[in-house]
């Protein structure tokens, strides 16, 4: 799955990155030194590290000055330090028809965030009801069955 678009909130020195896109072939990041340009690529790195051990956010990283009331609202609302979105090429598209069938391919892109709660977050647009329909019928589930 190639990566669209990222967006980092609220990590190190970057209060809000804004949503900015990823190039199939080459992606600049330009700006001032010591502006965050390797705090953006540390942040994306999180959502699949190489060490595994570099996976999670730490309390630590977030933005000092706003720290004590991320802390008081944290357990209610965490925030997303990473947003990110995915396209789906046709072989990606492929696997999936054979899990959920044909309502696969209208599937165009996969949202996974991740925040200082550190859990993973996916969100893909999809016709639930004709995935259950599918799911139930590569089943061969009897009428009873398939009302439990």
């Amino acid at each position: 799955m190639p990566l669209r678009t990222v967006q980092v909130k609220n990590y190190k020195c970057v209060q809000d990155s804004n949503e900015f896109k990823i190039d199939d072939k080459i992606t600049y990041l330009v700006s001032k030194n010591e502006s965050g340009k390797t705090t953006l690529l540390q942040a994306i790195a999180k959502i699949n590290p190489v060490d595994p051990g570099d996976a999670d956010f730490d309390l630590l990283e977030y933005p000092r000055h706003h720290l004590v009331e991320y802390q008081e609202r944290a357990a209610e609302q965490p925030d997303e330090a990473l947003v990110t979105s995915w396209g789906l090429s046709p072989e990606d598209i492929a696997d999936l028809e054979g899990i959920i069938g044909p309502s696969a391919r209208q599937i165009t892109s996969v949202r996974i965030s991740k925040g200082y709660d550190n859990q993973s977050r996916y969100d893909v647009a999809v016709d639930e009801q004709a995935v259950l329909h599918h799911v139930l019928a590569a089943h061969n589930l009897d009428h009873n069955d398939q009302r439990s």
